[in-house]
């Protein structure tokens, strides 16, 4: 490839066996950089209060009867 891959990324490529084209080398490159940027987000512990299934009411989606 004319742009040279970072090792980590030229290697799961090959591991993979995918053989991008030259032209996006660069912004393989440019995304994968910034994804290592984002995995400490991505795997820090989470609390309770995180979980989206808490946040919505069921009584809040149905509606309501008047009898």
């Amino acid at each position: 490839m004319s742009d040279e891959l970072d090792p980590d990324l030229a290697f799961c490529l090959r591991r993979a066996g995918i053989v991008p084209p030259d032209a996006r080398a660069t912004g393989m490159n440019i995304t994968y950089k910034e994804l290592q940027t984002m995995l400490p987000l991505l795997r820090s512990a989470r609390t309770a209060a995180a979980e989206p299934a808490g946040v919505y009411a069921i009584a809040s989606t149905s509606p309501e009867r008047s009898s």
